[in-house]
């Protein structure tokens, strides 16, 4: 049976996470869509700022738990890409804490198993910058295999030379100049945003890496409705 560990991180030290005293538990109460297939772990990454309740929440889950030293803004984000140094796990997913699992992941999972690619993301309207700007990338969106070979640790180390870890979006900028030029990925997107985008795509106006696959989804993404 396919192992996945599921990577996420929480913290309170930003507005934008306020919102999560409501979505917290999105992502843990939907493991059981991956579990009817596959054998899932789950790794969640935090510090202090976070309420007490909510780490009891995650241990009454029975969720692996890390605690981190305590992180300016957006820098922790970049926490869940620790857990690729854990060992035993065929792919690794890397997800917002606030996004469930749904049936279209259970379509990512068997698609991306089956490829011949090592990298998947997924495009879901989040239209700003044009790739490698942050652009359609979602860092809590992705996954990987076991067979890529890219030390996190040091690509951060280098890209933080030139780059702002604190500011929103740092962790989506980081994977679009470093992870997703080595590994050509399979991207899936929905079919609205794939029609509506089509003609860029053809053309490659979104700046995309070149080889890159796409898998439309027939149903768009729940977390957003």
């Amino acid at each position: 049976m396919t192992k996945i560990l599921i990577s996420t991180c929480i913290f309170f030290n930003t507005d934008y996470s306020n919102k999560l005293l409501k979505t917290f538990p999105y992502l843990v109460d939907s493991l059981h869509i991956l579990r009817e297939i596959y054998d899932v772990d789950m790794i969640v990454y935090y510090d202090s700022t976070v309420p007490e309740h909510i780490i009891e929440y995650y241990r009454d889950k029975g969720v692996v738990l890390k605690k981190e030293p305590d992180g300016k803004f957006f820098t922790c984000t970049f926490w869940r890409f620790n857990s690729y140094n854990l060992k035993g796990y065929d792919i690794y997913i890397f997800r917002d804490i606030d996004i469930r699992l749904e049936k279209n992941d259970l379509i990512i999972m068997d698609t991306f198993i089956k490829s011949d690619r090592h990298v998947y993301y997924s495009f879901a309207r989040n239209l700003r910058n044009k790739y490698p700007r942050v652009g359609y990338v979602l860092a809590g969106f992705f996954g990987i295999k076991n067979t890529v070979v890219f030390d996190f640790e040091n690509e951060i180390e280098h890209f933080k030379l030139n780059n702002n870890l604190e500011k929103y979006g740092a962790d989506e900028k980081f994977l679009a100049k470093t992870l997703y030029l080595r590994y050509k990925p399979i991207i899936f997107c929905e079919r609205k945003l794939y029609n509506s985008c089509v003609s860029k795509f053809k053309t490659n106006k979104l700046n995309l890496p070149d080889d890159y696959e796409i898998y439309v989804l027939l149903d768009k993404f729940k977390f957003f409705i």
